[in-house]
């Protein structure tokens, strides 16, 4: 009886230790598609690379006052780029890998489970998603910065 006892303790511990180890990404927690796609944008994006903060739905608009380039169409696509969904709540991010014939091919963490990577292509003529359509396509963050003016989509 002793033994049961001190294996569950010992076993939540274990697993609090292991999801501490993955910790966090520029305040994004790991397993999140806000921690995965900042990893990605950071892996291209020239200094200061990611620099903005807050929940995958206010990305686009949060990109564009760091000075970042974004765009609001959906053709607007290349890959090496964040594509951003808003659902009325915390939103998803993604990455778009590549572009072709008329489709993208978005790598993201978190739509198919949490902590998973997954990938799919979605065509750009409908990129709203979600089981209901409740994800709407805000627009790409590209690994850019402004040099002038800013203008807001």
């Amino acid at each position: 009886m002793k033994r049961t006892i001190a294996t569950i303790p010992l076993f939540l511990m274990l697993c609090a230790s292991l999801s501490f180890a993955q910790g966090v990404y520029k305040g994004f927690p790991a397993g999140n598609c806000t921690y995965y796609a900042a990893q990605k944008f950071d892996s291209v994006s020239p200094a200061p690379k990611l620099n903005w903060h807050g929940n995958a739905s206010a990305w686009l608009q949060n990109a564009l006052s760091a000075g970042w380039r974004v765009s609001a169409s959906a053709y607007d696509a290349r890959p090496q780029s964040i594509i951003v969904w808003n659902d009325g709540g915390y939103g998803h991010v993604g990455w778009v890998e590549q572009v072709s014939n008329g489709r993208i091919l978005v790598s993201e963490m978190n739509w198919t489970g949490f902590g998973q990577s997954s990938s799919t292509w979605l065509p750009l003529s409908n990129l709203t998603r979600g089981r209901y359509g409740q994800y709407r396509f805000v627009g790409y963050i590209f690994p850019t910065r402004f040099v002038g003016p800013i203008r807001r989509p």
